[in-house]
């Protein structure tokens, strides 16, 4: 965030993830009947097989931007891809000979901004 223009720049990705609902699993609470109690844990992440079909994301890219929003007027005054496209979409056997522009990369971006710079890093496994 730039206090001084009130331009926020913020890193987005695209992703398909859910979550999972465990069996539930008993346990003793010692009651009198030994019936103990049923108790059911809600695990995050992992839930689902649906995010990619042969390796190639089902959403349309970008997979991952970086934009700058006032936030005085909640205006998006621009946004570009984050880094370039990963070899694993260019490289695809399925997208041979197709033209594939910028997709960006599917990261968590790191943001600096000062007075006269703003830098972004492509983040994790960037």
């Amino acid at each position: 965030m730039d206090p001084e223009t009130g331009i926020m720049y913020v890193a987005s990705r695209k992703a398909c993830s859910g979550g999972r609902l465990s069996p539930g699993s008993e346990r003793d609470d010692g009651s009198p009947d030994g019936s103990g109690q049923t108790v059911v844990d809600f695990g995050s992440g992992g839930g689902g097989g649906f995010a990619s079909i042969q390796g190639l994301p089902i959403f349309k890219p970008p997979y991952g931007r970086i934009m700058a929003i006032d936030m005085n007027t909640g205006e998006h005054l621009w946004w570009i891809p984050n880094g370039d496209t990963p070899e694993s979409i260019t490289n695809h056997p399925l997208l041979e000979g197709i033209d594939i522009p910028n997709t960006g990369f599917q990261g968590n971006a790191t943001a600096l901004v000062t007075r006269s710079l703003l830098m972004f890093a492509e983040g994790r496994g960037g």
